[in-house]
């Protein structure tokens, strides 16, 4: 990773303490590749919920499209870019983000999960990958709501329910996003996650943070065989 990228993650790493822990537990090589299509997935949930005019959110989604492709192309410019080959599907992402922005619409919890998984699915083909990124951008949705962020447009789709027009608690949506993640990492094999450390670190670290005291009711299946390795790495990290 060169110096500007590490700059990137550093600065992402004291704003998402489960990036410093990924880091941290990081197989060999990782944050080469793994790492840093996570930190690509919160820039780009950053430009769409970061900023309160919709037209500058428009803009940097459209950037990081354009970043994306030429990277696609072989013509890498930005530091987290440099380096790697990346598919050309990965410019869906922003563009994902961006018809949200334009488009934003009440849907159920269920329904925009849904709509998510398919685009980040699109996005990126491994479904290791696609999983991390789902938990990523699910929490992006509750951290808004919950820091009341200033934004260029409402996620509409935060409502639980489709029929009103007020959203519901923030800790109502972190929970309800949380439980409907939680069967998708159990049905997930355990040897997908293979040199993939920090980014299972990562993904379950964020997916307690959604579930908060309702951790415990994840259990059953293979999020439990994750839970208790996650509770060994945070008494090594020293965060216990």
């Amino acid at each position: 990773m060169t110096d500007a990228a590490a700059d990137i993650a550093e600065a992402w790493q004291q704003r998402w303490p489960a990036l410093r822990l990924a880091h941290l537990f990081a197989s060999g090589g990782e944050s080469e590749r793994g790492l840093r299509w996570a930190l690509l997935v919160l820039e780009c949930a950053a430009a769409r919920f970061g900023v309160s005019d919709r037209r500058v959110a428009s803009q940097k989604l459209q950037f990081w499209t354009e970043a994306l492709d030429a990277a696609a192309r072989g013509q890498a410019r930005h530091p987290l870019l440099l380096g790697q080959t990346w598919p050309a599907a990965t410019a869906r992402l922003p563009e994902l983000l961006h018809d949200d922005l334009e488009r934003a619409r009440p849907e159920t919890l269920q329904q925009r999960l849904e709509r998510l998984s398919q685009a980040v699915a699109q996005a990126c083909p491994e479904p290791t990958e696609a999983l991390l990124s789902l938990t990523l951008l699910a929490s992006y949705y509750a951290l808004a709501e919950q820091e009341q962020l200033p934004l260029a447009e409402p996620p509409l789709a935060l409502l639980l329910s489709g029929g009103g027009a007020d959203p519901r608690p923030y800790h109502e949506l972190s929970s309800g996003l949380a439980r409907a993640l939680a069967p998708r990492w159990n049905a997930q094999p355990k040897a997908s996650w293979q040199g993939r450390r920090g980014q299972r670190v990562l993904g379950l670290e964020t997916l307690y943070w959604l579930g908060s005291d309702l951790f415990p009711e994840f259990e059953a299946g293979r999020l439990s065989a994750l839970r208790r390795s996650w509770r060994a790495w945070r008494a090594a990290s020293g965060l216990a």
